[in-house]
């Protein structure tokens, strides 16, 4: 980051925005997100795509409702997202035995297919985002972004093996 002149703030304090967590953390974000549209697009995919796509593929969420609440989107958004996806061939919607008011979602081969396809550009994305950590560097920046998530908002019930491929 580049250091400018630090302005005071109202108590004639200074405050460096480059080192305030929330403030780096959400620059951080919107700017990999921005990267992460532009490379998706490539693929005809939203982050929120991805997000639903890797939700199916590696957690056992799969009624809408516990999926909308993993990825924390809203349950409207989700269903277009569905809708979109169920008419495309990506995903089947499944109505277990003698329960009319469930619905659960499962990737087929095509939405598989899109899911690696997609997980290929999150990697790239991943090792360039991290490219000036070390490897010890990069499990320690994945065990304290863990652990701080844990704490602000706790997993939504996922047994201890959280995800079926668990990638730093």
């Amino acid at each position: 980051m580049v250091k400018r002149t630090v302005r005071m703030n109202a108590a004639s304090k200074p405050f460096d925005l480059e080192r305030f967590v929330p403030f780096v953390l959400n620059s951080l974000s919107r700017r990999l997100n921005m990267r992460l549209e532009k490379a998706f697009r490539v693929k005809r995919l939203t982050i929120h795509d991805w997000r639903l796509l890797a939700t199916l593929a590696n957690t056992p969420f799969n009624r809408p409702a516990d999926v909308a609440n993993y990825i924390a989107t809203d349950p409207s958004t989700l269903s277009r997202m569905i809708d979109r996806f169920a008419r495309a061939g990506v995903i089947t919607r499944n109505k277990p035995a003698g329960e009319a008011r469930i619905t659960e979602l499962e990737l087929t081969k095509l939405g598989r297919s899109l899911y690696e396809a997609a997980f290929e550009v999150i990697m790239q994305e991943r090792d360039f985002f991290l490219a000036s950590l070390t490897a010890n560097e990069r499990e320690q920046f994945t065990r304290l972004l863990v652990k701080v998530s844990e704490n602000y908002e706790p997993f939504l019930g996922l047994p201890e093996q959280r995800t079926a491929k668990s990638v730093a």
